[in-house]
């Protein structure tokens, strides 16, 4: 079997979200997943559909993973503690916050968040 595009895996989940189908969304995802597990912005775009639809359980497991697929990138370590927020965890933002501000100082969504923490 031909392995997937991933654009065109991307293009379908995007399609799946505007019809605000969101198992078709998690199907599309799914398979880009599945051709490339190790790619942060893949394991991203899953965190936030997760999120966008209230599993925050899932968003946080998607946006860990992906954070440690990309270590240095701020916006998912803001996401991630958007999510720790939402789910009452004011200082585990807070922390989480610290750190990645160390690593991304001008970033306004962490400057934000850390305001909010």
């Amino acid at each position: 079997m031909k392995p997937l595009d991933p654009n065109i895996g991307f293009k379908n989940a995007a399609k799946a979200i505007a019809r605000g189908d969101w198992e078709g969304a998690r199907r599309g995802y799914g398979r880009v997943l599945k051709s490339m597990p190790q790619d942060w912005r893949v394991v991203y775009q899953v965190g936030l559909l997760e999120a966008g639809g209230g599993h925050y359980d899932f968003a946080e497991k998607a946006f860990a993973r992906a954070q440690a697929l990309s270590p240095d990138n701020a916006q998912i370590g803001a996401n991630l503690a958007q999510i720790y927020l939402l789910t009452g965890r004011p200082a585990a933002a807070a922390e989480l916050l610290e750190a990645v501000a160390l690593k991304a100082p001008d970033s306004a969504d962490v400057q934000r968040q850390l305001g909010m923490a």
